[in-house]
């Protein structure tokens, strides 16, 4: 059986669209995904960077796509994602099965709604874990009181991790209705990149005046509250007046400025800011680092330290950082520390620094881990979730 599925997503996203051609490809697999907006694809102004930006990877190719008219014009929030057009498009079509992306935004509910009434299986896939349910409030309480009642109705989720299926089993999901879909980057393209410019780090660091000895911490993301780069900061600070390192940031944002005047305050050494990256531009970094860190204080997932395992490197992260208990096993390929703990991130990078064998082993271990969690694994289990309402169908492997 050769499944026609609709994928409704928000707008094109860099992450997303390798997985939509990889899925297109499938010969079992007849694929439309429908975008709510146009954002990603032309220039926007982004608040997170503080800056016009635009990807400058092909987002629209190698897959079915259509953009449903918005009835707010094209504004990404999710009071202006409204699309009307989606009831029709799931009637008309009588999908096989229909995957919302997130439960956040009107046009998801409609999908869910008008699949259901055509009997088209939905399957919801998001970034929820349960680092968001700990957080307390009553508002919170009831967000997840009213949630619990919406996903109930659906015929399956598709986990992206181990704290997205904790979520989901907080919900009061079963078992049965969790297929694992992990959350994975194009690993084909930063391997190659690897392979290409993990050679030529000395050259990367004299582009960049690092010294040729100084082992390098790395940051990629937005400068924002969020992602704590105050901590790092601080440890890194501490760490330095021990042990020569250098500090690369690849971002920007509204902390950026508060940074940079705390870095001159302090007269702070090898803190490189090198500003906003594209999508092709990333990979130089990541082969010119030595240890990445991301020491977000919520975090749903992180699909940087996806891309910076494949360049094997040792990862650090706080323990409020979805992909932590997926993708970083304490003391194999890196450390976990606690959210916003300057001190226990200095401890954690002074035995990296200080250790040129420790951070290879770690960094090969990164490696080991990244290759399978890849997007032919979230086909397999978007084809098993497809089986378990076509229980006679044979899926291929």
């Amino acid at each position: 059986m050769r499944y026609r599925l609709a994928f409704l997503a928000t707008h094109p996203i860099q992450y997303q669209a390798p997985l939509f051609r990889r899925l297109a490809a499938h010969p079992d697999i007849d694929l439309t995904v429908y975008f709510c907006s146009r954002t990603g694809v032309e220039e926007r102004f982004d608040p997170g960077f503080g800056q016009k930006l635009k990807w400058d990877i092909p987002l629209l190719e190698g897959y079915s796509y259509k953009f449903l008219p918005n009835l707010f014009g094209d504004r990404l929030t999710w009071k202006g994602l409204i699309n009307p057009a989606i009831i029709k498009e799931i009637r008309q079509n009588r999908y096989n099965a229909v995957i919302i992306h997130g439960w956040a935004y009107p046009t998801s509910l409609l999908a869910l709604a008008v699949a259901q009434l055509c009997r088209s299986p939905v399957f919801f896939r998001a970034e929820t874990n349960s680092l968001w349910y700990n957080r307390r409030g009553i508002k919170r309480r009831l967000q997840f009181s009213v949630l619990k009642q919406i996903l109930r109705t659906a015929a399956g989720f598709l986990t992206v991790g181990t704290l997205n299926k904790a979520f989901y089993q907080e919900v009061g999901i079963h078992p049965s209705k969790l297929f694992c879909a992990p959350y994975a980057v194009d690993n084909d393209f930063f391997l190659n990149q690897a392979k290409s410019l993990k050679p030529k780090k000395a050259e990367l660091k004299l582009k960049y005046g690092i010294p040729a000895d100084s082992p390098i911490i790395l940051f990629c993301g937005k400068l924002s509250p969020v992602k704590d780069p105050p901590t790092l900061l601080k440890a890194f600070d501490q760490v330095r007046q021990s042990l020569g390192c250098s500090l690369v940031w690849v971002g920007d944002g509204i902390l950026r400025q508060d940074l940079e005047n705390w870095v001159q305050i302090r007269n702070i050494p090898d803190c490189h800011f090198v500003g906003f990256r594209n999508q092709t531009k990333l990979p130089e970094f990541y082969a010119l680092g030595d240890i990445f860190v991301l020491p977000s204080s919520f975090e749903p997932w992180g699909l940087v330290v996806n891309e910076a395992m494949c360049f094997s490197l040792p990862i650090v992260v706080s323990d409020r950082v979805g992909c932590g208990p997926d993708l970083v096993q304490e003391g194999r390929n890196g450390f976990i520390f606690p959210s916003g703990d300057a001190a226990a991130l200095a401890t954690c990078l002074e035995r990296l620094v200080a250790d040129a064998s420790l951070r290879d082993r770690m960094g090969m271990e990164s490696l080991k881990i990244i290759k399978s969690w890849d997007y032919n694994a979230d086909v397999v289990g978007i084809l098993k979730a497809f089986r378990s309402t076509h229980p006679a169908t044979k899926i291929p492997r």
